[in-house]
This record gives C-alpha cells, structure tokens and sequence, in this order.
C-alpha cells in the first residue's frame, strides 16, 4: 500500500510479524515501525479525519474507556514526531494546575519554555548544554521516550511553568540520578521559584523511588560561578549538601562541584 503524505513525500507500508507494519520514506530512507493501533491512527488521518472524529470512531468500536482520549492523543503525538503527520491541537489539553512527568503532548511547551530562557534567563535555571539545539522539542522526546532524561513539569493555569530534568542511574548498579535541567518561566517571582522546585524534586523523588537513594547535580567551577549563587542557594535550602569537587577529572576545562541530596 502506498500512502501519500503530501506531493514530495511517498510512504511504502508493509505487514510484519505481530500485527505491526514498518513504513518506509523513500525520500529520508528511513524505516518507522508501528503497531495496529497506531498504523489504524494513521490511515485515518491520511483519511482526512480529525481528532474528535478519531476518538469517536474508536468510542464506538471498543467503547469509551477511561483514558481513550488521552491514549489517542499520545498516538498522534507519536505519529508527529515520527514525521508521518502534521498535527496541531487548538487546545493544547494540558491540564490546569498539575505536577507531573511529561507526556507526548508536553515535549512542544517544555522547548518553548527553555528557550525564552536562553533569550530572558531566570536566575535559578540550570541547563547541562548550553545548545539551543539540544533544547528542540524532537531531542527533548527522543532523550525521554529511551529514558535517559525525564522532565518533571508544573503546570499552572493549563501552562508549564517549571521543568525539572532527571537522568536516572545508567544501570542497576549505580543509585545516583543527575539533575541536568531546572528551568522556570522568565519572570517567575523568586518565592514562586522556590516553592516550584520544591513540588518538583518531590515528584521527581517519588517517580524514581526504589531505583536511587541519591539526586546529585554538577556545578562547574567557572568564573560564572557567582551567577549561580542564587541556585546553590535553592539546592541547599532543599536538602543538598557541598559533597565533593573533581578537579579535571570529569572534564578537563574547569573543575565540577557537587551537590548531592541523599534519598
């Protein structure tokens, strides 16, 4: 079957093992494999249905249970960021006020966050990469969806507000989870901060409970150092402790010192 995406981009699908399809470009040269669900998602859309009407279709053929809309949602998301759709939602369906781990639907605000901080930067943020690039809303999933990072949102009045990014330990034997990005909206008030990233670190804590017993983040030693006053600060009004520098052990430019919360 061959599926036409637009005039300059063809999709070959073929069957696989188990229900699932590979669907090849033959532009990009590349191979997405999706399962039924997902492949069904997508014949409707090239179909012309919507949203609402995908929903539907799927109400009335296994019922409306509990997380349909949402699971639905996700998939679209998926297909986007996979590049077999073009999909915009005119509500953005993030809920009022929530602290969570972010989902298909966030990955879009989270970026746009981020990068009003490289324009206005807050004085409590923390990024790993100073790379706007690393910041896309494509990488930011990519990082999530094969677990190396996850981010941690406040939602308020259906907007991310904060985001706190974890790596967790890179194996079983390890115990430690890196923080790599703390992010807040540019003019967030300093008490608002505070209280945000407190809510944050909980849930972080919470999600990861029984894989770490330690949050540690790295503070490289530079002549920025000062401008960080203010997030050493915050780390250690929540629990942090100064626990070692690595003198050109990690990276070679600069010295990295380390604050480390203890689960």
């Amino acid at each position: 079957m061959i599926l036409q995406k637009n005039k300059n981009d063809f999709l070959h699908v073929r069957n696989e093992k188990k229900g699932y399809v590979s669907i090849f470009n033959h532009n990009t040269r590349t191979t997405t494999f999706l399962n039924e669900t997902a492949y069904e998602i997508l014949k409707l859309v090239n179909e012309g249905k919507n949203y609402e009407e995908i929903v539907s279709i799927y109400n009335s053929k296994y019922g409306m249970g509990e997380n349909l809309e949402e699971e639905v949602l996700n998939t679209l998301y998926s297909l986007k960021y996979r590049k077999l759709i073009e999909f915009e939602m005119e509500n953005n369906n993030i809920s009022e006020n929530d602290i969570r781990v972010a989902g298909e639907k966030d990955y879009s605000e989270i970026s746009k966050l981020i990068k009003n901080n490289f324009i206005k930067p807050n004085k409590y943020i923390y990024m790993a990469a100073d790379n706007e690039v690393y910041y896309n809303e494509e990488t930011i999933r990519i990082r999530q969806f094969n677990n190396y990072e996850y981010n941690i949102v406040a939602v308020e009045n259906a907007r991310i507000e904060a985001v706190l990014t974890i790596a967790p330990p890179r194996s079983q034997f390890f115990g430690t989870s890196l923080i790599t990005g703390i992010f807040f909206s540019p003019d967030m008030s300093e008490d608002k901060c505070k209280l945000l990233f407190t809510k944050l670190l909980e849930k972080g804590k919470e999600y990861l409970l029984g894989d770490i017993n330690k949050i540690r983040i790295h503070i490289p030693d530079t002549e920025n150092l000062r401008n960080k006053k203010e997030l050493i600060y915050l780390l250690l009004e929540n629990g942090f402790i100064n626990e070692a520098t690595l003198k050109n052990e990690i990276c070679k430019k600069y010295d990295l010192i380390f604050y480390t919360l203890f689960i």
